[in-house]
């Protein structure tokens, strides 16, 4: 039996900008049963460009990131990409989506950037 997918019906990919490699495939591991492509960029001016060159449903952003101030990056995207939600993480916690489970619950009710 199939569950049902965590991530919204919409088309589009998953993006993941974080500078943590650990952090970005933990997340990747977390949705690895979900359909469509999950990407991975290592800082906020790579999703900007990742942004503009695809359709994205989903963006996990690490709150870590080096190259840009997280807060005027939310702004960017929410003026350019209304559609995409964005889930602002923090790659410094050890309890991020420790399973598929808590990644599903977490979907379920997000707690996105507003």
């Amino acid at each position: 039996m199939r569950t049902a997918s965590i991530l919204p019906s919409r088309t589009g990919g998953v993006l993941v900008a974080s500078p943590s490699t650990s952090f970005r495939e933990q997340v990747r591991r977390s949705l690895k049963e979900e359909r469509g492509p999950i990407h991975e960029v290592q800082g906020g001016a790579d999703a900007l460009v990742k942004l503009e060159s695809g359709h994205w449903q989903i963006l996990f952003l690490d709150r870590r990131l080096n190259d840009l101030d997280v807060e005027e990056l939310i702004e960017i995207i929410k003026l350019r990409y209304p559609g995409i939600e964005v889930v602002l993480l923090d790659s410094d916690s050890t309890a991020q989506f420790p399973s598929p489970d808590a990644a599903r619950r977490f979907l379920d009710h997000p707690r996105s950037a507003e």
